[in-house]
């Protein structure tokens, strides 16, 4: 690898949903580059535009030649970084733009392009190693799908084959070879319930938005424990390990992505099931209109909320 007049950094961070949505929109390539700039930056916001930087990134990985890296430079030019050539051919400089700006113009392409949940860029941090950075195009693009389940609660996402090639815009094969290659655990997951307790009266869970119950068709009747049950197959449950950022930056740029696409700010108190009494005391000061139920216990058959209903 080149050698270079300043220190690098051992590992960078990546946003999920920034990841994702580059993905989509065709700019996974610039992405890298912009991310293995931003290994170089101490702060200041610019580096120098000089032939050590360029042969360091593609010793990196992030380009595979000389050629493919000052046509990617170009193509970012304005939008990921500002190439400066003001003060001649020996002071070059490359302005690196800011984590808001860049989560803007994604979030803008994917709207434009009917990508679903554009607002929700830039997402949860990840930090992962700087040679994850390099290898293939293909590998690169793994560790984005990698690093969009590691965001998320406790390193994995349930989610269905459908909604994730809506969501990334890829098939399922493809989609299935990069949760291959980038050592995505995959849980196969079931629900079952007893055929005693008349299965399809049964309400799914409101809390959790469980699935609702399936059709004939749709489900298996099989014999679990020594009792008759009705067994169906929920999403996949797709886990990745990685260590999460701090949510303090990426939620200022996520209110500030929202506000540029002209999305209302959400608001507190939609949710109707509360497991904390104050919370529900809170939305309800602020809502009383709306109907909440508190969550007492559980049982074998279902769980139990308590009902308050809106105040008039």
């Amino acid at each position: 690898m080149s050698v270079l007049p300043f220190s690098a950094s051992k590992k960078i961070k990546i946003h999920g949903e920034l990841a994702r949505l580059a993905d989509a929109t065709g700019e996974d390539r610039l992405l890298r580059i912009w991310y293995g700039l931003r290994l170089l930056d101490d702060g200041r916001g610019w580096l120098p535009d000089a032939p050590y930087l360029r042969k360091w990134l593609v010793s990196l990985g992030v380009a595979p030649s000389q050629q493919s890296l000052r046509k990617l430079l170009r193509q970012g030019d304005g939008v990921w970084w500002q190439l400066d050539r003001r003060h001649g051919r020996e002071r070059r400089t490359i302005a690196l733009a800011g984590l808001k700006a860049v989560a803007i113009h994604v979030a803008r392409s994917a709207q434009q392009m009917g990508i679903p949940d554009a607002d929700r860029c830039p997402g949860r941090g990840v930090w992962v190693r700087r040679a994850q950075l390099g290898g293939g195009l293909a590998q690169w693009r793994a560790t984005l799908l990698q690093v969009w389940i590691a965001g998320r609660k406790d390193n994995q996402v349930r989610i269905d084959w459908a909604t994730m090639e809506r969501l990334w815009g890829r098939s399922r094969t493809t989609l299935r070879a990069r949760c291959q290659a980038a050592g995505t655990r995959i849980v196969v997951t079931h629900n079952y319930v007893a055929l005693s307790l008349s299965a399809f009266s049964l309400e799914p869970d409101p809390f959790y938005d469980q699935d609702a119950l399936p059709s004939a068709e749709g489900a298996t009747v099989t014999t679990l424990n020594g009792e008759r049950c009705l067994l169906w197959q929920r999403p996949n449950t797709y886990a990745a390990y990685g260590n999460q950022a701090r949510k303090g930056m990426s939620r200022k740029v996520h209110r500030a992505v929202r506000h540029a696409l002209a999305i209302p700010p959400r608001a507190y108190g939609r949710r109707q099931y509360f497991f904390d009494a104050k919370a529900l005391g809170k939305v309800r000061r602020q809502h009383p209109e709306r109907e909440v139920y508190l969550w007492v216990k559980r049982r074998r058959w279902g769980q139990f909320w308590e009902m308050w209903p809106a105040m008039n």
